[in-house]
């Protein structure tokens, strides 16, 4: 993946090994102190907690977990109940991404997953567990252990455990006891007035801040029960608020009396950086203004992030403007649309014709500073996505665009995206685009002698059927970078009628049935690219295939297929993307709400795709085994 400094996206490597640290503590952790030794003293009252800077978990769990060994604590706690607790603290997405399906693994089948969200620490808290970063914690039995009661037999701590202390469902309990004659375990049910409670069942728990542990976007299995501690109410950073269709600006902007979507976005309602807005399921839509204006400020390293609600699908029948003073905004996961249908014939000529008689809808950018517009679906508007100059420092990711536009008698209107640019960098990546009029443009950064086309960078972009890629105005361009690309029956030209241009970066890009040009620039570089610009160009390779992890949702890729040798099924190698045994869902961009058009397995690392055509793209879903 490319970033505008030309780093790859990944993960850290772990840290150090560190010494090991014992704290006393009060039941329930309710008062700390350091101690040189561990007291045990009278176990209702008082016990230990021996911290170690590493994680200590058993050697024969999944080896994907051994980088994460630095990274990780170890908390030993005798308090009343035994069991230990290893937390792994993660830096980046992808370091999550990576291990928590296996951590899933090791949650016994029944146990619930605990959510909380990130707390700000204060200077006197003792908390043992703060909750002040994004982490996992894993807790586990204290293997190899034993207890006994006097007189007793000796009992290894599980597991395995025996079947005596299943509960009615068949699942372990969270905690066992010693039975009063000492001859056995048993659950611990209510309260223990005497003895341990020792943990029997392996439980996670998840401490999320919505960017490198985003809780709405990973998978839980199916009919996994879900403890959701997560803080929600007013004043509280990071907070959730949701918005309904049926909503109103009086509400309390909570999940049973939310807020409308026109005051939330408009900023009339106390969100602030931090916070999450939810929108329930339904279609959100205003007549005549068909535009819901945004005006939402979030904060460096605190955005804001406007999404619909786990499980919920969102529709905007219209469009959406963003206005400054919007910044560190983060608007995910939405289709866009107009449900009114275009002409049955072609209308005037020009941009603004007569006979048209719709809303415009779509999604304007007009004054947001470092905001982000993912995984977006933008369809039957007048145009896709307009990114003008005062939008600075955007990244639109992710987002599928197509059947946008309008057919006039001259040719067609309206483009996937129209932009200009001149200050910060407006980076375009991972979006799939296509056009349904001749006339129209998947990518249209132009402007005249007075405008700004400059600083861009166009990364990992799936475009085909029609629509020209154009880079260029009347003015000189300077900063462009266009990486990776993908295009099948769509031109690229990297320039236009300024008399020069500066400096251009046109790199790892295959374009088929269509040429790629610069035109006027000083400086280029041109590296890795293969273009194959008519049907009669030689093929000489079977074929290639481009598979996009999405870096927002790790169950979710964009794939491209060039089958140049005519195969019913192409062997699609997915890396670290999937396990064996994992599901694709292969779903036609176009029909994302659709039925999938193929239910592929994960086989020795690697799906085998059914494909009809020289060229097929697919929006791939993961279900994890």
């Amino acid at each position: 993946m490319w970033d505008n400094d030309d780093r790859c996206y990944g993960g850290s490597r772990a840290g150090d090994l560190g010494v090991g640290t014992v704290y006393a503590v009060k039941m329930r952790f309710s008062a700390v102190a350091w101690v040189a030794a561990v007291l045990l003293g009278c176990a209702s009252a008082w016990g230990f907690v021996s911290i170690h800077e590493r994680g200590l978990w058993p050697a024969d769990w999944p080896k994907t977990l051994e980088p994460c060994r630095g990274q990780a604590k170890t908390f030993e706690i005798g308090t009343g109940v035994r069991e230990n607790v290893y937390e792994i603290s993660f830096r980046t997405p992808e370091e999550f991404d990576r291990v928590w399906p296996t951590i899933l693994q090791l949650k016994s089948a029944g146990a619930p997953l605990r959510v909380r969200s990130i707390e700000a620490r204060s200077a006197t808290s003792d908390d043992l567990f703060p909750n002040d970063k994004p982490v996992v914690r894993i807790y586990t039995p204290v293997y190899g252990s034993s207890a006994q009661r006097p007189g007793g037999r000796m009992l290894p701590v599980g597991p395995p455990w025996p079947e005596s202390v299943k509960l009615a469902n068949g699942s372990l309990p969270e905690y066992v006891v010693i039975s009063e004659d000492g001859m056995a375990w048993g659950p611990a049910i209510g309260e223990v007035s005497t003895g341990f409670r020792h943990r029997a069942r392996i439980e996670v728990e998840l401490v999320a801040d919505g960017e490198i542990i985003d809780f709405n976007r990973i998978m839980v299995p199916p009919g996994t029960s879900i403890l959701d501690y997560r803080r929600l109410y007013e004043g509280q950073t990071g907070g959730a608020w949701y918005v309904s269709s049926r909503g109103k600006p009086d509400n309390a902007g909570t999940m049973d009396s939310p807020w409308d979507l026109s005051s939330a976005l408009a900023g009339q309602q106390r969100i602030r950086p931090g916070d999450t807005v939810y929108l329930l399921e339904g279609v959100y839509r205003r007549r005549p203004n068909d535009l819901y204006e945004v005006r939402l400020h979030g904060a460096a390293g605190n955005p804001i992030h406007i999404r619909p609600a786990a499980r919920h699908r969102v529709q905007i029948d219209g469009g959406l403007s963003v206005r400054s003073p919007s910044a560190y905004l983060y608007i995910r996961d939405l289709e866009i649309f107009v449900s009114e249908p275009l002409p049955a014939k072609p209308v005037g000529a020009g941009s603004n014709p007569r006979g048209l008689n719709r809303p415009a809808g779509g999604l304007l950018l007009f004054g947001g500073h470092h905001c982000k517009y993912i995984n977006l679906v933008i369809h039957h508007c007048n145009q896709g996505i307009s990114c003008w100059e005062d939008e600075v420092n955007p990244e639109i990711y992710g987002c599928i665009l197509y059947a946008n536009g309008w057919e006039g008698v001259d040719r067609g209107h309206g483009h996937c995206i129209y932009t200009q640019n001149d200050q910060g960098v407006k980076t375009i990546s991972n979006c799939i685009m296509t056009c349904p009029y001749e006339g129209s443009y998947t990518v249209y950064a132009y402007g005249s002698e007075q405008a700004h086309v400059s600083n861009y960078l166009f990364a990992e972009n799936i475009c085909y059927g029609r629509g020209p890629f154009l880079v260029g105005g009347g003015r000189p361009s300077r900063g462009i970078r266009v990486c990776g690309n993908w295009l099948y029956g769509v031109e690229m030209k990297i320039g236009y009628s300024a008399p020069y241009n500066e400096d251009c970066e046109i790199r790892d890009n295959i374009a088929v049935n269509g040429k790629v040009e610069t035109s006027r620039y000083r400086d280029v570089i041109w590296e890795d690219n293969l273009i194959l610009p008519t049907p009669d160009t030689p093929r000489t390779e079977y074929g290639k295939f481009l598979l996009l992890p999405n870096r927002y949702d790790w169950n979710r890729a964009h794939l491209a297929i060039f089958n140049w040798g005519a195969f019913g099924l192409v062997s699609v190698e997915v890396g670290g993307f999937m396990d064996d045994a994992d599901t694709a869902e292969l779903y036609d961009p176009e029909d994302l709400p659709g039925n999938p058009v193929a239910k592929v397995l994960c086989h020795r690392g690697a799906i085998r795709v059914p494909v009809r055509d020289e060229f097929t793209v697919f929006v791939v879903k993961i279900t994890r085994r």
